[in-house]
């Protein structure tokens, strides 16, 4: 898309107003009928050990458009304690759920300016993006992470490296025409996220033709050598 217009999807979106209008009416609705990330991944592997305290920062969804998947996290699990914030680009933040939910202007290009959350949340984020761009985002994140509690939650799909289903491979094709991105095996996930200075925890799938969601942390050196 870059060659075709001049910018990226993204950026092209943002100064169209109908087509974002369109855009972020497909990705509320797009999973409707199917599994959250939640109900695939054990929650209280997050929950346990949450530090309870009002200012602390529970969940930030990353990218997240205009709070769909935190609105349907909090009707879930409206126990969890801590806050729950949904970053993304201004136009598209302004239109935030509300409520216990809070709305920041945020590009993940920059540093993360949240410090020490529970977990940072990307869903069908890098699969937009090549890897180096990807890398950036992961490297940004990592510098806001406390190494001993913070996760990264990616909601993505986990392509076997051979006899991929048609649908992840067709997906596979349309990412990388439009903005240079990827559907990525597990093989590409681990050799992407060590690269950026992560391990991967688990990775969780209910259903092999949909997103799974993959854990991550700091490499141990890296926990161990932060002060």
């Amino acid at each position: 898309m870059q060659w075709a217009v001049g910018k990226s999807q993204f950026e092209w979106l943002a100064q169209n107003k109908h087509r974002q209008s369109l855009f972020n009416s497909y990705m509320s609705s797009r999973r409707h009928g199917k599994p959250s990330w939640f109900d695939v991944y054990p929650v209280e592997r997050l929950t346990n050990d949450a530090v309870d305290h009002q200012e602390a920062v529970f969940l930030v969804d990353v990218g997240g458009n205009q709070g769909h998947d935190l609105v349907k996290f909090q009707d879930k699990h409206a126990e969890v304690p801590g806050r729950l914030v949904l970053q993304d680009l201004p136009k598209v933040v302004s239109r935030c759920p509300g409520g216990r939910i809070e709305g920041m202007r945020y590009s993940f290009l920059d540093p993360q300016p949240i410090k020490g959350a529970r977990a940072y949340y990307f869903r069908a984020i890098f699969h937009d993006w090549p890897d180096h761009i990807c890398r950036k985002i992961l490297v940004n994140t990592i510098s806001a992470m406390d190494p001993e509690y913070s996760r990264i939650i990616i909601s993505d799909f986990v392509l076997p490296d051979t006899n991929a289903p048609l649908l992840q491979s067709s997906l596979d094709i349309q990412m990388m025409s439009i903005g240079s991105g990827v559907e990525r095996s597990e093989r590409q996930w681990r050799e992407l996220l060590d690269e950026a200075g992560l391990e991967i925890t688990g990775i969780w799938n209910s259903n092999p033709g949909m997103e799974s969601v993959i854990e991550a942390v700091p490499k141990r050196s890296q926990r161990c050598s932060s002060p």
